[in-house]
């Protein structure tokens, strides 16, 4: 009844959002999912955030999701994967309905960002190279939702698979015009933090580069002044630490400048638990 809009405003008088929110706890696979199914389509504004902010029902979604995405016929229980992020996911990311979502509320941001810190992002782009197209469409739409969410952007742009196929749907023409537009609207609403990411990488390459410099020039400094029948001391012995300083939406970038610099030998330290304090008091 639920997926009839003729049928809504009926079964919000009739209280059927109370009712169907006591079958969430069900043990039930069907249950629950007709459960969260009918409250995709009927719960208000208020109603719908309370429900999608639960961790439990995002991560029911989301496994029930992935089995559709994985499964042969794209369909878990009866429930195929187009349904799932058209009637689920997307009515999860904000409420109302499809047609009126251009709004993307405030109020709906928890929401997005729970579903990304969840692990939506790597399913949904299974789902944009899907062979089914309502699947491939529902799946883009539901991202460029999630882009809104400026707190999900640094997840976007570390999904290095993610990021190349919406370049590559955004250019290739014989995608749908909604597709395309989609995918457009998720690099522009990434622009910022694809800039900064972009800069940040070639300032960490620079700074390898300096530092592969000044290991070799030390090494060829010892060698000069250093008697040849004598162990000849490395640029790491006589160099101090090096601590690395950085925005934590960029932590995995700067975890892997960490690796490389410890395979030269240089000691480092890196921030990876939110220390707070002075650095004399961290490091001290």
């Amino acid at each position: 009844m639920a997926m009839r809009d003729e049928n809504i405003q009926y079964l919000r008088e009739q209280q059927a959002t109370k009712v169907l929110q006591g079958f969430l706890q069900s043990k039930s696979v069907d249950i629950k999912l007709t459960a969260v199914a009918g409250l995709a389509d009927i719960s208000t504004d208020e109603e719908a955030e309370h429900t999608g902010t639960s961790e439990d029902v995002v991560q029911f979604l989301l496994s029930i999701l992935d089995n559709a995405l994985d499964d042969e016929e794209h369909d878990y229980k009866g429930w195929s994967g187009t349904e799932i992020v058209r009637g689920k996911v997307r009515n999860q990311l904000a409420y109302p309905p499809v047609a009126q979502l251009s709004d993307n509320s405030l109020e709906m941001m928890p929401i997005k960002k729970l579903l990304v810190e969840q692990g939506v992002l790597p399913l949904l782009t299974k789902g944009i190279q899907s062979d089914l197209e309502d699947e491939k469409t529902e799946s883009i739409e539901a991202l460029w939702r999630l882009s809104f969410c400026k707190e999900n952007h640094p997840a976007f742009v570390e999904n290095g698979e993610l990021m190349d196929l919406v370049q590559k749907v955004k250019y290739d023409r014989q995608e749908k015009d909604s597709c395309r537009a989609a995918a457009e609207g998720i690099l522009f609403q990434l622009r910022t933090e694809l800039d900064r990411r972009e800069k940040t990488q070639y300032w960490a390459k620079e700074f390898l580069k300096r530092v592969d410099f000044q290991r070799k020039a030390k090494i060829a400094s010892s060698a000069k002044v250093k008697p040849t029948t004598e162990k000849t001391p490395t640029a790491v012995s006589q160099a101090g630490h090096v601590m690395l300083s950085y925005n934590w939406g960029h932590q995995p970038l700067v975890k892997k400048i960490h690796d490389q610099l410890v395979e030269r030998g240089i000691k480092v330290w890196m921030d990876i638990k939110k220390m707070r304090g002075s650095t004399r008091t961290v490091h001290g």
